[in-house]
């Protein structure tokens, strides 16, 4: 039993903190009658359905799915979640072999959307654009399949009837062709690969790649040279111990960036962990 009272409160809450251990047990504890209340009420059904997203890495490709195709307006307008993360959680934990087909369901999925979107809108060829399918389709026609930055691009401001929506259509359009996009790429190429890697390069550079480019998490020599410049003249000890300080801040506050558990996150406090074994003589800043 659950507080239907409160439930649409705890629900944004659980989706603002990305708690979806807390969402799967909020859902879990939802019974039939509650359930049938909640399916007669807009609000509660909105909320509910949030929290499906939410819960995404937990659910089978089927009830994914089922979001896609019929309520993906109410995840896409969700300014707290990324949507295509939540599918990046679910992937990971999918074996190899079975990732290409789960975006190829999930994909279609989306292609069959038939939620209205915009009323009144019509392309270059007289077309009406309603339905998020019907964008969907007139995206496709104006860019390839590989879909570069530029065509993107070119389409989001050269299409007159793209740039004379409201803001918040724009940005609902934008997150769906990402989405598309993203389960439209191979897990086996270097955009589609879903696992986080991270590594260090000769130079000591914490190293991740993100969508198939590489990002510098942690440059050492960028803390050094910053602590000179403030410093210029030091005792050498003292030296050490700034630039130890400094490295340290700067390490923690590009940890508390990512999510309790993550990879990054573990990485990043790692590196803290041989920072502090290096030198256990110095004191750390609280």
């Amino acid at each position: 039993m659950i507080d239907l009272k409160n439930f649409i409160e705890q629900a944004n809450k659980l989706i603002f903190y990305l708690d979806d251990n807390g969402g799967k047990k909020l859902i879990k504890e939802i019974g039939k009658e509650e359930m049938l209340f909640i399916e007669r009420e807009p609000d509660l059904k909105s909320a509910f359905i949030a929290l499906k997203f939410l819960v995404i890495p937990f659910l089978s490709t089927v009830e994914i799915a089922d979001l896609l195709a019929n309520n993906l307006l109410v995840g896409l307008r969700l300014d707290d979640m990324d949507i295509q993360e939540r599918m990046r959680q679910k992937l990971i934990f999918l074996h190899m072999v079975d990732r290409d087909n789960c975006k190829k369901i999930l994909k279609e999925a989306l292609i069959k959307n038939q939620e209205i979107i915009t009323r009144g809108i019509f392309n270059e060829n007289k077309t009406k654009l309603t339905t998020l399918n019907d964008w969907l389709k007139d995206y496709i026609s104006h860019t390839s399949l590989r879909r570069q930055t530029l065509e993107r691009a070119q389409y989001f401001f050269q299409r007159t009837y793209f740039t004379k929506l409201a803001e918040s259509d724009k940005k609902i359009l934008s997150k769906f062709f990402s989405l598309y996009d993203f389960l439209s790429a191979s897990s086996f190429t270097r955009e589609g690969f879903e696992d986080d890697l991270l590594f260090k390069d000769k130079d000591g550079r914490l190293l991740t790649t993100s969508k198939g480019k590489v990002v510098v998490l942690y440059d050492p020599r960028r803390s050094v040279k910053k602590e000179k410049t403030k410093i210029p003249e030091v005792k050498p000890a003292k030296k050490i111990v700034d630039e130890k300080n400094n490295q340290l801040e700067e390490l923690k506050q590009l940890a508390a960036r990512y999510p309790a558990g993550s990879l990054p996150r573990k990485a990043v406090e790692e590196e803290i962990g041989k920072l502090n074994d290096k030198f256990p003589m110095t004191n750390d800043k609280k």
